[in-house]
């Protein structure tokens, strides 16, 4: 996924080619409808989240300024809508503790892979969701401090505060989690 493809279609839907919008759903749909699945567990609520988001984004394409990465843009857009549906506190729902995938061929590497998200996601979900939401953007959509600031409209200090606190509660969980399996504590 290039910004340069991204820019270059952008400009040419401006200038009339509405078909290049297609690269440009195309190349953003999968990371849209992660993000929509952490708000609407509805298959078919995240498929029309996702179509009103790329709808939205047709429309404000002129807003565009090209500063950032389209990628962002099109989440900061997301983040909004989802905001606004479910208009009471948002319900962030963490990725599934299944989803990773590792595509080496060592089995051993992919189910300590796989324990190891399930164990970070479990310790994500005892997280505030403000901390829990800026953390996800900043590690599973490799968002900057500035790009969920525009995202979530928290000033960008917050954001770097809200990840911080986040990584530091993980911590002190984790390594409650971990003594506890050692030491059979529970």
């Amino acid at each position: 996924m290039s910004q340069d493809d991204d820019v270059a279609d952008v400009k040419r839907v401006l200038a009339g080619d509405t078909a290049a919008f297609a690269g440009i759903v195309r190349r953003h749909q999968g990371v849209l409808l992660a993000f929509g699945r952490r708000f609407f567990p509805n298959g078919a609520d995240v498929e029309d989240f996702v179509q009103e988001v790329f709808l939205q984004a047709y429309r404000r394409l002129a807003t565009f300024r090209g500063e950032g990465r389209l990628r962002s843009w099109l989440l900061g857009i997301a983040y909004n809508h989802a905001v606004r549906i479910r208009r009471s506190r948002v319900e962030y729902a963490l990725p599934d503790e299944t989803a990773v995938e590792d595509h080496t061929a060592d089995p051993e590497r992919t189910v300590l892979r796989r324990e190891a998200c399930r164990t970070v996601v479990r310790a994500m979900r005892r997280l505030p969701q403000r901390l829990a939401a800026c953390l996800d953007l900043y590690f599973f959509f490799g968002m900057t401090y500035d790009e969920i600031s525009r995202a979530t409209g928290h000033p960008v200090n917050t954001v770097r505060s809200h990840i911080r606190r986040a990584k530091q509660r993980l911590r002190d969980a984790l390594s409650d989690d971990l003594l506890e399996g050692c030491y059979d504590l529970s």
